[in-house]
């Protein structure tokens, strides 16, 4: 039997906001697990909520209503101290914009967070972010400032800074959303591989090249679930029949 297990659980989530007194209810009743293991993806047209909700589940924001429970301990009635510690210690983030450090050189933004958390000794963390950076094809560039290289060796980087600290789940906002379509591929190929070594992802995009690298993609329509096709693991020679396999069901979703 196979034993799925849940890193994140969301129940009855709201989010609304309130302007010139008019309450925009952004997130309505969401109920929804994501599983460890699993390539995840979110997609929806814009202003859905896509990002409201990635962000209340990675505990970015909170609810205005509801919980949200990540491995077991609710993160939606915590205070921000212990909040930030636990973004630092279970969570990565990669977003379209890729807020790498300016003064900072590509291996120092990727061992920051790892110095922060001091989860393992300094030596560790060093040798940790030159596999990382092996692994990324960037080391070659690990003295160079963010200014110095292109948009997709910083997303890259951006990747291995999300993952020194060995999240439990990998974040990522539109992470190809301001490449050019060969840099993005690049970059949806690293997210493959890192999925394919064990590590949990969930991913918003509006692109279905992307979402065709997930195993399981969740529709989103006006704040609410509207459903979510499952697929096998992703493989290059079956990219075609899987944009068309996700196109008639997003089109069944009146994408």
């Amino acid at each position: 039997m196979i034993i799925i297990e849940i890193i994140i659980k969301a129940k009855n989530l709201c989010k609304s906001y309130s302007c010139e007194g008019v309450q925009n209810h952004v997130l309505r009743n969401i109920d929804l697990e994501i599983h460890k293991g699993v390539f995840t993806v979110i997609m929806g047209s814009s202003g859905s909520g896509k990002s409201t909700l990635l962000y209340n589940l990675s505990g970015m924001d909170l609810p205005t209503s509801g919980q949200v429970s990540f491995g077991g301990r609710r993160i939606d009635n915590i205070k921000e101290k212990e909040l930030a510690i636990f973004r630092r210690s279970e969570v990565g983030f990669v977003f379209q914009q890729i807020h790498l450090v300016s003064n900072l050189s590509i291996y120092e933004n990727i061992t920051v967070p790892g110095y922060l958390l001091k989860r393992y000794p300094r030596k560790e963390i060093e040798k940790r972010a030159m596999a990382l950076l092996e692994s990324i094809g960037i080391k070659e560039l690990k003295t160079r400032l963010p200014s110095q290289v292109s948009g997709g060796q910083q997303q890259r980087a951006a990747i291995g800074r999300a993952l020194i600290n060995e999240p439990n789940l990998l974040f990522a906002d539109e992470p190809t959303g301001a490449l050019n379509s060969k840099v993005g591929r690049e970059i949806l190929n690293i997210l493959t591989e890192v999925n394919k070594s064990g590590q949990s992802i969930l991913m918003v995009t509006h692109d279905v090249k992307a979402a065709v690298r997930a195993d399981r993609i969740i529709f989103l329509h006006d704040g609410q679930i509207e459903g979510e096709i499952n697929l096998e693991k992703y493989m290059p020679d079956s990219e075609l029949s899987r944009e068309k396999q996700v196109l008639s069901w997003l089109t069944s979703k009146g994408w």
